[in-house]
Parts: C-alpha cells; structure tokens; sequence
C-alpha cells in the first residue's frame, strides 16, 4: 500500500502552529483499518498486504517560516540566510539549529511517525467485525522524504548538512540514509523503482511555481519567494511588536500566521483585513501601514532582490513590486 502525504509545514512555533499532533493520532488509529481494507484483493479473497509505503512528498519539516533566520543582520560577517553562501560553516549551524527547534516542537507528532505499528487480522472471511479476530500480523511500515520549496535545504549535498539529515532520519525512522533527500524520483533510483510499482510518479508542486523555484538554478538553490517569507512574512510581525508596546497580543498572534496566506502576493490585502477586524484605534493602523511598507521598501533594495529583477522583462519581482505600490495606496 502507498500513501502520499505533502505539506504538513511542520515549523519552530515562531511562524504560526503547526498541525495538531491530534490529527498524527487520527491517521495512526486510521492506518490499521486502511491495511485492513487494501488486503481484500481484486478477487474477493482476503489477504494481508506486507508492506506500507508512506511518501513523505515535500514541505512536511519546515525550516523557511522561522524568526531564527533574522538573528543576524545585513552587511555583517554573520549574516546568514537561506539565499547566502551556505558553503560557510553557520548556514549549516543555523539549518540544525532550526531543525531541531523544529523537531523539539513537534515532538508528539514526529513520535507518531516514528512508532507507526500496523497489525491487521492474518485471516478475514468478511470485512465487519475484523477488530474481534484473534490472530494478527504485522505489516511493515518505510517512511521516504522527498523535498519541496520549504524543506530543500535538506537535499544540500556535504559533510555538515549529511548530519543534520541523520536527525532528521533518526527523529522519523525514515528508511533512508543521510544522503541529499530527493527532489526528483531520478535522484532515488530505489524510491523510483518502489514507486514504479504502484505505477506512481511523484513530485513537489514547487517545480510549476516560478516565485518558489527558480527553474536556471534547480531546486538545491534558494528562490525569490524565500527571500519574500523571510524578510517580509517572517519579518513582519516582529517588527510590529516591537514598535508598538500597547499592541493587543492576539493581533501578534494573527499575524505569526501571515505566511499561512495564498496567494503570498495577497498579504498586504490579509494585512489589511487583520487589522479592519480587529478595530484597532487609527493610530495604531497607521503606524502598522507604515511598517508594511517600510519592510517592502527595504525589500526591494536587497541586493539579492535586485539581482532577480531581470531588465526588459515582466517578472516576478515587478509583480511584487506592483503589489505592494498597491498596499501603499489602499488605506489600512
């Protein structure tokens, strides 16, 4: 049996929650009746099936949506983001850093996926009542990670990064070794030949998605929508907690889950909403509206911004660039 599950965003707690581990407990009290079910064959006959295989498909740790980036400034011999040279020594302290911040607060639900324990009955004549049968098997279960837009970082190749996926490895019991985790099913000849038995071919959406992949570089490289989350969506809410002590905490609290938006050009509008339903004096809306578009000013002056802003070309940076123009003009 194969399962295929994306985007579970697990984060550090600093960007918004992550999923409940309530809901790890559902799919694990669900998995057993789900083997129950794949056993009754095409024929009619009951028999028990061997194997699960659980896809793991891209952005289920999610390093990207995390405050921890922002330790550091600009211009200084510190500075590390994911869109700098990660052959430096603190791009990979600052990726175990934010894993195991990750992996710490998701502890419960990572525990989950590590003890997956299937047992269905070794025998059935009908599909009611199965739980009263006395004699069961156990069916194996291998977890595989493949990589999306929030979670390449662990398909970096080196010494220091193979590390910090053998925590990875050994938090999920992933049945694969510290190697760069697959992009593509042609980088895990193994998982493609697995997968071609089920006659599935599986990727991350991020390869359709120009803002968060850059289809030059590939996937092992940083794309504009990273340097968008980091210093606007991850970046935001910081700021305004900062600027304004009498600011209600809730409203701190809605606007952790500012990366949670879709469209990622549509924040400012989500912005606007947060602050509209929460009936905040003028003031303090204005002095919000104000951070907004300061944040995008410098945003636009990044060095790495600017580099992607292609001259005589309609591209994703002048949509970004028009997007927030528009912020700027509608009134908070």
């Amino acid at each position: 049996m194969l399962i295929i599950i994306s985007d579970l965003h697990l984060g550090d707690g600093t960007c918004g929650k992550s999923i409940s581990s309530d809901a790890f407990n559902v799919f694990e009290e669900r998995l057993d009746k789900m083997a129950m079910r794949a056993s009754w064959r095409e024929d009619g006959v009951y028999r028990p099936i061997e194997q699960i295989h659980i896809l793991l498909l891209g952005d289920i740790l999610d390093p990207l949506h995390s405050t921890l980036w922002l330790d550091t400034e600009v211009d200084t011999p510190e500075y590390t983001r994911p869109w700098t040279d990660r052959n430096k020594p603190a791009y990979a302290e600052k990726l175990k850093e934010i894993t195991r911040a990750i992996l710490k607060e998701n502890a419960k639900s990572v525990k989950v996926l590590r003890q997956l324990d299937v047992i269905i009955p070794q025998a059935l004549q009908r599909q009611r009542g199965w739980e009263e049968s006395i004699d069961w098997v156990s069916v194996d279960v291998h977890l595989h990670y493949m990589i999306g837009n929030h979670d390449w970082y662990y398909g970096i190749p080196g010494t220091a990064f193979d590390e910090i996926r053998a925590e990875v490895v050994d938090a999920l019991s992933l049945s694969q070794n510290s190697s760069p985790f697959p992009f593509r099913l042609e980088d895990d000849p193994d998982l493609a030949e697995k997968l071609a038995e089920y006659k599935v071919y599986a990727r991350h959406g991020d390869c359709y998605d120009s803002f968060n992949y850059d289809a030059e570089e590939g996937r092992i490289n940083s794309a504009l929508g990273d340097v968008f989350t980091v210093e606007m969506l991850n970046r935001f809410p910081l700021e305004v907690e900062k600027h304004l002590d009498d600011i209600p905490p809730e409203m701190i609290e809605n606007l952790r889950e500012l990366s949670r938006v879709r469209p990622a050009l549509a924040t400012g509008l989500w912005v606007s909403s947060q602050v509209r339903h929460n009936h905040l004096p003028d003031r303090m809306q204005k002095a919000i509206k104000d951070l907004w578009e300061q944040l995008g000013d410098e945003f636009l002056r990044l060095k790495v911004v600017r580099d992607a802003d292609r001259k005589f070309k309609f591209d994703t940076v002048d949509k970004l660039q028009i997007a927030l123009q528009i912020s700027k003009r509608t009134p908070f």
